[in-house]
């Protein structure tokens, strides 16, 4: 057992090979919900002196397009990659980049959304990019579900062979896939998220966390070590299981069986046919970008009108969103930005200021998107403009909250209460 945790937290402790990586995305976002989208990738090695042959990037850091056909135009250099696409409103964006070795192709996790909606005022777009490792948090839960439902196999054959066709196996081989399955998973999760060196002082309160939930004692802060003495409270924890199902049987001989010095559940983890999934929990764990060198990413969105909340930078026209692979080798990471773009037509029609500063906009998207006040608000707006008339706003506004926000609008762009500047 303690080789396979020795296993498992090796690429915890490797560095990458020493390429560098810089990945440039460009998204400019359409009035219709369209978009066009510019992708370069340049990478080096900077102790490499001979020259790089011409499918460098493929077969030494393992960067491939992840759907080629997918582009309107792709370039490629030893070293470097371009491509350029237009991705029509509802079309499926794909994913940028996608990894190869020696286990095949895998494409990076990814999904782009791009929403607009009709404030009758103004559209509001809002935009969400998810970017993640192609081995996350799924892939990793998947594994251990597959490692333990082998391990909870074996160890029934193994009881079976040793106490006979009588011995009940059923609630260790249950403990084996139910309650170390979620111990293990919690631990492997809360290691790989704190792995990067910009949250490595969170590890020890997050061990901490995940040992208490789990009533197990944190003996250290070394990953090795906690795991190694993890999985020997949880193999003395089927032991018990063990000795609890067949009391018939001798207790002490049971559980040296299970859980003792080169116990049965240690030789089963020993085991050349296990190894493929011992393998496969770890490649989860490290992730694509988990052993790779240093790796930059700078994402340029460009949305239509005023941005108004983001999680990234606001600089000029474009929001930038900047990260590196230890943010996605711990978990998945979601850009985020919102924008209003005025409706021209519709304020000349009602004779409204069209010179809303950030604030006025912020307040005109609550009012108009709050689920108590966006359909009587938006109906009433409707009615003004096909009129020309502002004043019609309050026709048909029931209640008095529905009203109250009909007289704040009406006053936000009111011309009159807030004059136009001098020229």
């Amino acid at each position: 057992m303690r080789r396979a945790a020795a296993l498992l937290c090796l690429g915890l402790l490797l560095t990458g090979c020493g390429e560098e990586t810089e990945v440039r995305v460009v998204t400019r976002v359409f009035a219709d919900g369209g978009l066009q989208r510019t992708l370069r990738l340049d990478s080096r090695d900077p102790s490499r002196d001979e020259p790089y042959p011409a499918d460098w990037l493929s077969t030494g850091p393992g960067w491939i397009l992840a759907d080629r056909e997918a582009w309107d135009t792709v370039e490629t250099a030893p070293t470097s990659l371009h491509a350029q696409g237009y991705f029509a409103a509802g079309e499926k964006v794909p994913p940028l980049l996608g990894h190869r070795d020696s286990e095949g192709e895998r494409a990076d996790r990814s999904d782009v959304r791009v929403a607009r909606e009709d404030l009758v005022l103004l559209d509001r777009f809002l935009y969400e990019e998810t970017v993640g490792d192609p081995y996350g948090a799924p892939e990793l839960s998947t594994s251990i579900d597959a490692l333990l439902a082998r391990v909870a196999a074996r160890l029934h054959e193994e009881l079976v062979r040793q106490f006979g066709p009588d011995v009940v196996t059923a609630p260790a081989r249950s403990a084996v896939t139910g309650k170390s399955r979620e111990v293990l998973l919690d631990v492997l999760t809360a290691l790989r998220e704190t792995e990067p060196s910009g949250k490595r002082a969170q590890r020890a309160a997050r061990l901490q966390e995940v040992h208490a939930r789990h009533g197990l004692p944190l003996t250290s802060e070394d990953p090795q070590a906690a795991l190694e003495a993890d999985e020997q409270a949880l193999m003395d924890r089927v032991a018990a299981e063990v000795v609890r199902a067949n009391p018939r049987l001798d207790a002490a001989a049971l559980t040296a069986f299970v859980s003792g010095e080169d116990g049965v559940l240690s030789r089963i983890l020993e085991e050349p046919a296990l190894q493929p999934d011992v393998d496969a929990v770890q490649r989860a764990l490290l992730g694509a970008y988990g052993l790779m060198a240093r790796t930059r990413f700078t994402f340029r969105v460009a949305l239509p009108g005023h941005v108004l909340h983001t999680d990234g930078t606001v600089d000029g026209e474009e929001v930038v969103f900047r990260f590196d692979q230890d943010d996605l080798s711990a978990k998945d990471v979601v850009l985020r930005a919102e924008s209003v773009e005025l409706n021209t037509d519709a304020l000349v029609r009602l004779g409204a200021r069209r010179d809303l500063d950030t604030e006025a906009l912020l307040r005109l998207t609550d009012l108009l998107t709050r689920p108590d006040l966006a359909e009587p608000l938006r109906a009433g707006l409707t009615r003004a403009v096909q009129a020309g008339k502002l004043s019609l706003l309050w026709q048909g506004l029931v209640g008095e909250n529905v009203q109250a926000a009909g007289a704040e609008i009406a006053e936000l762009l009111d011309p009159t209460t807030h004059p136009w500047p001098a020229p």
